[in-house]
Parts: C-alpha cells; structure tokens; sequence
C-alpha cells in the first residue's frame, strides 16, 4: 500500500503543476474545490482507498500551488527592464563556453543599474554574448554595460515552437545581452573549485589529445561541448548520438554499471557503493548544476533498480525523484526537454531493457554487448513518441549508430580519465597513454561520420501532447507487463528445477 502511495502522490503533484500551467487565472477556485472533496471524503469514508485518493488530491492541490508562489515571485522584477540600458555587476557562474565567433556565460546579478541612476538588486540571472574570447573566468566579479533583451520563442527546423524564456527560466536566467562594454575584477578567491577543476582537466586533455578527441572526451566525462566543431555538432545529431556529448543519466549508467561490474566478485553492497561513487564524482565534476544533478539521480535509480532486479520499485522511485525535482522547479514539467527526455529513457531502460535482454539470448554479454543493445532498444523506443510530439525528428539509423559506438563510451570515458590523471599528476607520462585514449575517441567520431548519410534524419508527424502521453502510457503498460511475464517464467523455471533437484 505505501508504494500505491508514493506513486499516487507523486503522480498527482505533478498533474497539480500542469493544471496550474494551464489555467493559471482560475487555479485558485479550482484549488477550493480539491480541498472540499478532499476533506469530504476523509470525514465520510475512512477506508484505504478514500485516504489514497485524499492524499492524492491533496498532492494535486500542492503542485497547483507551488506553480502558483513561482510564477508570482517571477513576474515583476524583469518585465519593466527589457529594452533598457544598464549596468550590472556581478559574478560569473557555470562554465563559459567558446564559441568560434564569441564566448557565452551567465553572470548572477549582484546589482543592476538603470540608465536613470536607480540601484537595483533583481533575483536572477543575465545569459552574455562577447564577440570575442572573454578575459573573466569562472567564479570572478564582473561588470558590464548592457542593453537587456527579453528571450523570445522560436521555430526548430522541425517547425516547432522552442519555448526560449521558459527554458532559460529553469536555471535562473531573465535576460540575455551582448556585451559591449565589460570589465572582470580577477578576485580569484571566489573561483568555483570544481569549475577550476574543469578548467584544469581540459587544459590536460587538450595538451596531449587533437581538439575534437579533446572536445569529444570533455563532452563525456564533464558535459562540456562548447569546442566541438558545428560539424561534428551535425553528425552527432544526424546520427542520434548527441547525448552521448551531454552528461545524461544514460550516458552515467554506463560508466557506473561498467565500475559495478568490474567489482561484480565483491560483495554486492561493495559493488554498488563504487558505483554510487562514481556517480557523485561525475555530478561533482560538473559543478552539481541541476542537469547533472538530475542525471545523476536518473543514473542511481536505474542501477540500483537494475542491481536488484527491482523494475517496479525503480519505477516507483523515479516517480517519486521526479516530484521532488518538480517540487524544486515547477517550470520542467513542461520547458525542460532534458527532463523529459531523462525522465523518459530511464523508465524505459527500467521496464523495456529487462524483456530485451530475455529476447537477446543470441548475442553475447561479453563486453556488455547484449546489454547495451537492449538498453539502446528499450530507451529509443521508449523516446518516439515524445520525439515525434516536441522535436519532430528522428534518426532512422540512430539505434545502429548507438549499438557501435556505446560500448566504446565506457571505455573511452575509463582511459580519458586515466590520461588526465597522468596528465596532471605526471605529464611527462601522458604521451606514452594518449593513444589508447585517442584510438576510442576516434573510432566514435569516425563511426558517427560514416553513418551521417543523406536523409538519415526522418521528420516525424507531428502530434498532439494528449497523443503523445497516450503513446507513451501504452508503451510502459507493455513494458511493465513484459517485465512482469519475464519475472514469472524465470521464478518458475527456478521452482522447477529446484523440485528435479529435489
């Protein structure tokens, strides 16, 4: 009953947080009107059933509201700004990213100073273009002199709506700007460690790996892509493999499943407990930022699931993980295409990959072969119906291209790291070890290049949310069933020959 419970509650806190998406203005009586029925039916039947259900509503009245307290906190301190003249200062956060043509931050605002002289200290953030590499790094004081510019939606090539302002609103940032004027104080105390780390683990790899194996192998281990070429970026993209250059809760599966495999002669707490290690690293890494904190909750729920042979009570986690990330912003239930598509290859992986893996009995598992075929099959699978409703596109030869290259991300990741290491602590080591770091690194980028062929991307049709969470609910009712059936069988095949035994 209390998982009934957890799930209940979770599920209707969310749906909370879309109804009060939805209709904002008249969320306050509908609100009223959860809270009668909730304490109606509590005074009036006090079975199991009637408090689930009480609960539930009581869950949906809280996601109503939390919606409701983040969109009255967000509303006036920015609108007013837009289109004027400033000068802020503040600090420079996150990692920058250099473009070809500029480098692109996010300065947290310390204060802000109109063109009037008023002195203001606006809760948020400012999203900076410089067309030129910028001289700030992170962690520094800086100040600039701005025109602010509200974020604006826009068309995907797909000719869908990308929802910019909102996407932006889920880390913080209000406005964006180029720069024309700017000037960093250098106080190098307020450095983030873990971004001075970054800084220092590429300027390792990139003394001893070619640039784009350099980029590649920053994108895998830190989530850092911002040296890849657009081409490389298109050939990705094309061939289905752009989350492997994310730190995506798949991409941390991997490498964790790997490191719990190789201790699989240990005690299995011991397993498990290097594998969690290793997750906390990856999310350290990357500054504990909310995607890598996300990604790495995924990662967790989809090994200790897994690690146990658990699919329903890792479904029922993730449900309960993805409310509480809800509960900390609303604004991802339905801006945060990450976070869906997390979200949504993790339960897929939890409920599709067992029943792949029994119908893979052909392929190997050396390597992790057939795991990682059936994790691939079972997180794509999973994803169409949400690709086809919010991106519109697909790659036709994604899940071959993702059954070549993702036994080579563990081990690219594993040597990669291996090679900053040395690099830092010996350099004098790290040519002799740069090319089996490289041979990986390569092979991905070259596989990537061979299968971007012409009209590898298929335009999906374009559907409606409805449809698609009909889809997908279809989709995890078979998985789910599938799981189940395969549990039974292999519970009575045991019995079996426990009795012939016996």
């Amino acid at each position: 009953m209390l998982r009934l419970f957890i799930a209940s509650i979770s599920i209707a806190f969310v749906i909370g947080c879309i109804i009060a998406y939805s209709i904002v203005p008249q969320s306050f009586y509908i609100a009223t009107a959860i809270s009668v029925i909730a304490v109606v039916m509590f005074i009036f039947r006090r079975s199991g059933i009637a408090v689930l259900v009480c609960v539930s509503l009581i869950a949906l009245l809280l996601g109503m509201l939390r919606v409701e307290h983040l969109e009255q906190m967000q509303v006036d301190d920015w609108q007013s700004l837009y289109g004027t003249e400033v000068l802020i200062s503040g600090k420079v956060i996150g990692d920058i990213e250099q473009r070809e043509s500029s480098s692109r931050f996010v300065v947290e605002i310390q204060t802000l100073k109109t063109e009037h002289g008023e002195i203001l200290h606006p809760d948020g953030s400012v999203l900076l273009y410089e067309p030129y590499p910028t001289m700030c790094v992170t962690g520094e004081e800086m100040s600039a002199a701005i025109r602010l510019q509200e974020p604006e939606d826009f068309l995907t090539e797909a000719n869908r709506i990308f929802r910019y302002k909102q996407y932006l609103r889920l880390f913080d940032i209000y406005a964006t700007s180029f720069i024309r004027e700017s000037g960093c104080a250098g106080n190098s105390e307020h450095t983030d460690i873990f971004a001075a780390l970054r800084k220092r683990f590429m300027e390792a790899i990139h003394s001893v790996l070619p640039v784009q194996e350099a980029s590649l192998l920053g994108g895998l281990l830190l989530g850092l892509r911002g040296s890849l070429s657009d081409e490389i970026m298109e050939i990705f993209r094309v061939t289905g493999l752009i989350h492997i250059i994310v730190l995506s809760g798949y991409n941390i599966t991997l490498v964790a499943e790997a490191v719990r495999r190789v201790f699989a002669r240990t005690p299995r707490m011991m397993s498990l407990i290097m594998s969690l290690i290793t997750i906390i690293a990856f999310v350290l890494l990357a500054g504990a930022q909310t995607a890598a904190v996300r990604a790495g909750s995924m990662a967790t729920i989809a090994l200790v699931a897994r690690a146990n042979f658990r699919e329903y009570d890792g479904v029922r986690i993730l449900l309960l993980v993805g409310a509480l990330m809800v509960l900390y912003n609303p604004d991802q239930i339905l801006f945060s295409t990450s976070f869906h598509m997390s979200f949504l290859a993790t339960l897929g992986l939890l409920i599709f990959s067992p029943a792949f893996e029994n119908m893979l009995t052909g392929i190997t598992e050396r390597f992790q072969i057939r795991n990682i075929i059936a994790a691939t099959l079972a997180t794509q699978i999973f994803l169409l119906p949400y690709l086809a409703y919010s991106i519109g596109e697909v790659s036709i030869i994604g899940i071959l291209a993702n059954i070549l290259v993702l036994p080579l991300v563990p081990v690219a990741m594993a040597l990669g790291a291996l090679l900053i290491v040395i690099a830092i602590i010996a350099p004098f080591a790290a040519a002799a070890v740069a090319p089996a770091a490289y041979l990986p690194l390569a092979a991905i980028i070259w596989i990537a290049d061979m299968l971007a062929v012409p009209f590898a991307v298929f335009t999906l049709p374009k559907i409606s949310a409805v449809t698609m969470l009909i889809a997908v609910a279809v989709l995890a009712y078979i998985g789910l069933k599938s799981s189940k059936d395969s549990r039974e069988k292999s519970y009575s095949n045991k019995h079996l020959y426990s009795n012939d035994d016996g």
